[in-house]
């Protein structure tokens, strides 16, 4: 008897003393939740339910990652490339020989810009097939469309978008919107570029891909200097790479041009933190250690206080034949925080 007293008073104890919570104020659904508590900073029962901790936690993490990645310096990896155009008397080195070993090679290295020259549409097509991930700008140099040699940029979309707009193609000539050459150029010669945004940071970069004549001095300089107008008015205070087949050495007047003008840029192959990897020249023609002159004609030219990580000219070859016959220029660079 005196247990079942006992327990009673227990059970009038709770009922007294516990807090009033008004269970009908959420039911069990809606904004109430199934707690019995309003979301809208109500509580009902005047417990302190406080914020749910691990929501908290995963949202603190995120907002700190993502603060992390955009105080972080963008860093960007490049190759600049010259395809070969494909032609018949190439023989056992035409396109459909050496494509595979091409595409290949640049899956191996993963830059997250290619600027590939020579290329004509199928080439270029073909890249665009076996390069998983990969999308690519550009237009044929003959009519702005199909037709002639590209000088695409490819782009890897899982670390970049394309900044809506922002392709385009100019002519290195007297008419830069006009399909056509100028001076003593043999052939039309392009510039093709693009602005791409980083996908998680939103930084972005410009990236200007060029091939210079082969034959006339004078339109090469006047390249030069259309290209340094161009990018500063286009890139301003932006990030930007340039990357090409200049078709000169670095003792010629239009490497001095691209290096001492303004916006004032920089080889990347002198300027690398590591030290340079590969060969010293980019042309050699597809035999290994052929007799041609060996030329680095090839460059990727940076900002003068971007950093250069990396710097290599890629030697790779099979059964005595490089893939092309120009060699890729690979690096990575790192553009300060105040961009």
């Amino acid at each position: 008897m005196l247990m079942i007293i006992k327990s009673l008073l227990i059970m009038m104890c709770i009922i007294l003393f516990a807090p009033a919570v008004d269970w009908t104020a959420g039911g069990g659904s809606g904004t109430g939740g199934a707690g019995g508590f309003n979301t809208d900073g109500n509580n009902q029962s005047g417990i302190d339910y406080g914020v749910n901790p691990v929501a908290s936690t995963d949202t603190a993490a995120s907002d700190a990652y993502h603060k992390k990645l955009a105080s972080e310096p963008l860093t960007v990896s490049l190759m600049s490339y010259n395809l070969r155009v494909d032609l018949p008397q190439d023989g056992i080195n035409r396109w459909k020989n050496r494509r595979e070993h091409v595409a290949a090679l640049i899956r191996l290295y993963q830059p997250d810009f290619l600027g590939q020259q020579e290329g004509l549409i199928h080439q270029v097509e073909y890249l665009g097939k076996h390069l998983p991930g990969y999308a690519w700008i550009g237009v044929g140099r003959d009519n702005g469309r199909r037709a002639g040699e590209l000088s695409s940029i490819h782009y890897n979309t899982e670390r970049f978008e394309l900044v809506e707009g922002s392709d385009r193609t100019i002519w290195l000539s007297k008419t830069p919107d006009l399909p056509g050459k100028s001076w003593d150029a043999a052939y039309p010669r392009i510039l093709t570029y693009g602005q791409f945004r980083h996908k998680e940071t939103g930084e972005t970069v410009f990236v200007f891909n060029t091939h210079f004549d082969h034959v006339g001095q004078t339109a090469r300089k006047n390249s030069a200097k259309l290209i340094l107008r161009t990018i500063k008015k286009v890139a301003g205070s932006s990030p930007y790479v340039l990357l090409g087949d200049f078709n000169v050495t670095e003792d010629n007047r239009v490497y001095r041009i691209l290096t001492g003008g303004s916006p004032p840029m920089k080889d990347a192959f002198y300027n690398t933190e590591t030290p340079h990897v590969g060969p010293l020249f980019t042309f050699e023609g597809f035999e290994v250690k052929s007799s041609l002159d060996k030329r680095r004609i090839d460059f990727i030219f940076v900002p003068a206080d971007a950093r250069v990580l990396n710097h290599a000219i890629i030697g790779h070859f099979r059964n005595g034949y490089y893939p092309s016959d120009h060699l890729p220029v690979y690096a990575r660079v790192q553009f300060p925080t105040s961009w």
